[in-house]
């Protein structure tokens, strides 16, 4: 089970694919690439803790972020957002 999933430094421009699949994923690194949005589907891995996202060109952060309840560390910043989710 992947536990540890880092993708920085990549230019990534999305992600494609279904990281609800990774449930048992705990660190989730996608900072320094041009993402526009984070997947909706972040908000369904039970078990993250660290999320970093920053030095990206997001504009808001998934709707669904309230079900982050393990999360202790979030770096978003160098983004475009303008509003964070109320449950931060």
């Amino acid at each position: 089970n992947l536990h540890t999933l880092f993708l920085s430094h990549n230019q990534l421009h999305n992600i494609a694919v279904d990281l609800s699949l990774l449930s048992q994923v705990e660190y989730l690194r996608v900072d320094h690439n041009q993402l526009r949005d984070l997947p909706d589907c972040i908000g369904d891995i039970p078990f993250l803790l660290e999320l970093w996202c920053q030095d990206n060109l997001l504009h808001q952060l998934p709707s669904n972020f309230e079900n982050l309840t393990a999360l202790t560390d979030l770096r978003a910043d160098n983004n475009k957002l303008t509003a964070l989710p109320l449950e931060i």
